[in-house]
């Protein structure tokens, strides 16, 4: 996915109300944000809904465009301890 288009979608999230809300797992992803073909997806491992704030999520895609980013493009996943991951990649959108 291109830095520069999760970037605009990190800054988006940042600025949803409310709390960001995921159907139960394993497995269970939504895509949150998507410009360009550079996709932000939300994914639940749990068994039942899970709800967090936005920021978490918004912050997790920063951390991969800091740690994984190269050259432009970003992919890669942040997994949590409570069974939830932020993952960045191309997708069509």
């Amino acid at each position: 996915a291109e830095i520069t288009n999760i970037r605009k979608g990190a800054d988006y999230l940042y600025h949803l109300p409310d709390k960001a809300r995921i159907g139960p797992g394993p497995n269970h992803c939504d895509r949150v944000s998507c410009s360009w073909n550079s996709g932000i997806f939300l994914c639940n491992n749990n068994p039942s809904t899970k709800e967090m704030e936005w920021k978490q999520i918004a912050d997790a895609a920063e951390l991969l465009l800091d740690k994984c980013g190269d050259d432009g493009v970003v992919k890669g996943q942040v997994d949590f301890k409570d069974n939830w991951n932020v993952v960045v990649r191309n997708d069509p959108c």
